[in-house]
This record gives structure tokens, sequence and C-alpha cells, in this order.
């Protein structure tokens, strides 16, 4: 029972007790630590007892149970014998079932109670039998060292085993889901490219200092972003950033549109740098924009503060717009969904979706990027691709970029 109960018990719960002041929890985690020794003192437990049974139950039962059989004539011949299979077949099971599954079982359900209650005595065992448990101890390290010491420097726990712990826990109602899908994206921070999540260079809205005043103005009338680009002529001469409070508030003290007097200096990220660094450099610098360049210095595109925290929350939409403005089913069970939409938002709508063909590889982001990849061209209306059961038809071009899509999803999915 103890030593089930030590390998079941969860350490961060017995490190807790530890520091509480638990004096059997101390011992457990002292035990646990020693595995050799743990098993060698369990063993040596388990090897008295069951002599001492074996011992016991042989002198106490067998004389009286030979007896009793020798009464009966067709059994004399055999009491001896049959007396001590017997007494041995009820001893063993007696043992196995209370001395083993009974016990085990126990510990199975209650490990860190049991574990505590039981360390400190097998500790004073340990200590009692210190010779002996020293001597099977050399003895057991002797004969697996040929099989090596396995590998030490393996992390407590791992990545994927929390996530397994999230979704067993989500699954017993512990966690709820949207807690289970944070956890995981957090993860996955590390591992997605920030071109992953940034906005592609032909969809940034920025301010050109060369562009007139009021052109500027009715530019920052039609869009809802708190930070703005400034370039000079075009995205390849990003001078900075600027916030659209500090451009209203410098306008209504000087009365004039000056975006030029209150600029900041751009942050830019290379274009193979994960999204959890990202986070990182937003931290170090206090910006919430940067811009992501390639190996030749070429802007590409733009992330934001808030394109990592969708990245772990999922879609946070503006105030004024409506759930599902980037995805509307119709009344025959299909979606027209927006071509820019990315792969992570399409799973928020069909959870159940696989991973996309040269998904892993970054290769594209947004629904309209994998229906180019299909197709190995710049797409065109009509054209369609499929994947896990869905079909994607492109419905309407913006230049070069798929701009709708006519989503059929499989009669089993219908979205949410």
């Amino acid at each position: 029972m103890s030593e089930i109960a030590l390998v079941s018990a969860k350490k961060i719960r017995l490190e807790q007790a530890a520091a509480a002041g638990d004096k059997g929890a101390k011992a457990a985690l002292l035990l646990g630590s020693e595995p050799t020794r743990l098993l060698s003192t369990v063993q040596t437990g388990i090897t008295l007892v069951t002599l001492a049974m074996g011992a016991f139950g042989e002198s106490a039962f067998t004389e009286s149970l030979e007896q009793t059989l020798a009464q009966w004539s067709w059994a004399a011949p055999y009491a001896k014998e049959g007396a001590t299979i017997i007494v041995i077949a009820v001893i063993g099971i007696v043992s196995l079932i209370c001395g083993e599954l009974v016990p085990k079982r126990i510990g199975l359900i209650y490990p860190e109670t049991i574990a505590r209650w039981a360390s400190r005595p097998m500790l004073w065992l340990a200590t009692a039998a210190a010779p002996f448990v020293r001597l099977l101890a050399a003895t057991t390290d002797l004969l697996v060292k040929p099989f090596g010491r396995g590998n030490n420097d393996d992390p407590p726990v791992t990545e994927e085993e929390i996530k397994g712990l999230m979704q067993q826990g989500t699954s017993a109602g512990v966690f709820e889901a949207n807690e289970s899908r944070i956890v995981s994206r957090v993860f996955n921070l590390d591992d997605y490219t920030v071109e992953r999540i940034m906005t592609p260079r032909a969809d940034m809205v920025f301010i050109d200092l060369d562009a007139d005043p009021a052109d500027i103005e009715e530019l920052l009338k039609q869009s809802d972003y708190t930070v703005y680009p400034v370039v000079k002529g075009d995205v390849s001469n990003v001078l900075g950033v600027i916030d659209s409070g500090d451009l209203l508030a410098h306008q209504l003290k000087s009365g004039k549109l000056m975006p030029e007097r209150v600029r900041k200096d751009p942050v830019y990220v290379p274009e193979t740098v994960s999204v959890l660094e990202v986070l990182e450099t937003f931290k170090r610098t206090r910006a919430s924009m940067a811009f992501v360049v390639d190996e030749h210095g070429e802007v590409l595109g733009l992330i934001t503060l808030k394109d990592v925290l969708e990245a772990i929350v999922g879609d946070l939409g503006d105030e004024d717009e409506p759930a599902n403005s980037d995805a509307t089913r119709r009344a025959d069970g299909t979606w027209l969904i927006d071509g820019a939409m990315t792969l992570d938002r399409f799973r928020e709508l069909f959870p159940a979706v696989s991973t996309f063909p040269s998904e892993a590889d970054a290769a594209y982001r947004t629904l309209g990027g994998f229906v180019m990849a299909e197709l190995g061209r710049i797409a065109r209306v009509g054209d369609t691709a499929a994947h896990d059961g869905f079909k994607f038809e492109v419905l309407d071009m913006d230049s070069k970029r798929v701009d709708k899509l006519l989503v059929a999803p499989p009669h089993e999915e219908t979205g949410v």
C-alpha cells in the first residue's frame, strides 16, 4: 500500500504539505527521492510478514485441520498433505487480498494521505533494517547497472503531460473548455512564428506623411485603430507609429493635424521569431506595435499586442463589430467567410477540423492562403479546394487576394 501511495502521490501536493510543516509529507518526499531504498524496505517488510504468516499458519492450523480430515475415511490417507495444501492456499488467498490488492487499491484512492501516514513508519523500518536494506539496495544496483541508469535528465513534467492533464480535467469538469484551450494556446506561443498572426503588408492601414491632412483626417474617421504606422511615401519607408489619442490631443492644442510631432520610433522584429519572443519584446520596449521584416529588411507586415492576446484567448473583435462578422451562416448550411480569416479562427467555428496541409511549416496562415497553396497559383473566382470534408469556393477576389469564400462543411459539422 505504501509503495503504491508513494508512487501515485502528486509531488506538488506533498511539497505543499511539507512546506506547511507536515513531517509525514517530508518523510514521503525523502523516500520518493530514494526509490531503491524504498523498494528494499518494502520488500523487507513484505518478506517478514510473509514468513511470519507462513510459520504461524502452518503451526496454528495445519495440525488441527489434519485431525479433522483424518476423521473421514476417504480423506484419512491424504490428511497431512491435504491440510498443508489447504492452509497454504487459504493463507495465500488471504495474503493476496488483504495484504496486496485491498491495500494497493486504498493507496491508489488516497495516495497523498496514505503516503504521509505510512512514510514515517517506513523510515523507521528502513533505519532498523538498515544493514539488510543496504545489502538489498547494493545488490539491486549491481544487477541493474548493465541495463543503464535511464535518463535522469528528463524533466519532472512535460508540456504534453500538462496538456493531457488539462484534457482529463476538462472531461472531468474540473476545468472549463475555454481554460483548456487557453492553456494549450499559451504553450503554442513558442512554436508559432510571428508570420502566423501578423497583419500582412497588403492589409496594413497607415498614415502617410506625404498625404494631405484632409486625407489623413478621413483615414482616421474611417478606421477604428488606436495605433497607426507612420510612413513616408509607402510602407518601405516606415518612420514610426502614432497613437490616435496623442494625435487628437496635439490637434486640439495646436489646431493642426501634425502626425510627425507625436510619432514614436518603430520597433522591428524578424520574421523568424516566435510569438512568445514578440511578447517579450513588447514588455521590454513598452510598445504595442512592431513591424515584421525579412532578412533583407523589407517590411512584411505588422503585429500588435492585441494580435498576441487573440492568439491566446481567441478573436476579440471590436466593440461595434458584430459577432462572427468575418463569417456568416446561410440558410442552406453553407458559410460566407472572409478569405483573410486565420486558420485558428476557423477552428473556433469548427473545432473538429484537422491540421491543414503544410500548416505546420507556416506556409500560410489564412483560408485564402490555403486555397492558393492548394491551387498552386493565384486564385480566380469559381476555384475550389477541399480539406477534411470541407469545400472552399472562391466567390470574390480583391486584386490578387482571396476576398470571400463559400465554405460547405460536412453534413455532421454545423459550426459554432
